[in-house]
């Protein structure tokens, strides 16, 4: 088992919530944690009716109220494809981010569309090796990633992939759990498609 000391890392699946709907401090993080609006969504607004305001505490008349049933100006409004959802490594207890993993076509604009969920759904720490995360990321698969040192900090690296490639091809990972069975540690994945998956992982 490695000793992370104080500043153990902490494997988490959401956006912290202080960050949700601020564009402004997701903007100033290397990579957003803004779950994602796939696709480009334009639409125009007509405004049809205004509600009072109170204006006495300004000092001011408010101004008059168009008839009801007045169209007001268009709006239009775009919502740009800017990547799938991401997985964040914090440190404990100070909770400072310290990298974020997501599977390349999670960044690829031309899979927003027709390709299922490329995003993370659970993530389960194995039992037996505290560097060792398993993921179940819907249509990417079962995805394991490994916490390693990297310039003076930690960095969550993938060491293996699984899309069954078989039958109807792909997947859909909802759930995934460890179990401990005869000494083996064992990962069972949930497929909202095609059931249960049973996985050892055999790699370094």
């Amino acid at each position: 088992m490695t000793d992370f000391r104080d500043s153990s890392p902490v494997v988490s699946t959401k956006p912290t919530t202080f960050a949700m709907g601020h564009q402004t401090r997701y903007d100033s993080w290397r990579k957003s944690g803004r779950w994602p609006r796939a696709g480009h969504l334009t639409r125009r607004v007509s405004a049809r009716s205004v509600s009072p305001i109170s204006w006495s505490k300004r000092g001011e008349s408010a101004p008059p109220l168009p008839a009801a049933g007045t169209a007001g100006e268009s709006i239009a409004i775009t919502v740009d494809f800017d990547g799938w959802g991401y997985v964040h490594l914090y440190s404990y207890p100070g909770m400072l981010e310290l990298d974020t993993y997501a599977i390349p076509e999670a960044h690829d604009v031309t899979k927003a569309f027709g390709f299922g969920d490329l995003s993370v759904h659970e993530v389960e720490m194995s039992a037996v090796d505290n560097t060792l995360a398993y993921f179940s990321y819907y249509s990417g698969g079962f995805r394991v990633a490994r916490i390693q040192p990297s310039n003076g900090g930690f960095a969550l690296n993938e060491v293996g992939r699984f899309i069954d490639a078989g039958g109807d091809g792909g997947n859909n990972f909802w759930g995934v759990q460890v179990w401990q069975h005869g000494g083996q540690e064992y990962v069972l994945a949930s497929d909202r498609d095609f059931g249960i998956y049973i996985f050892k992982y055999i790699g370094p």
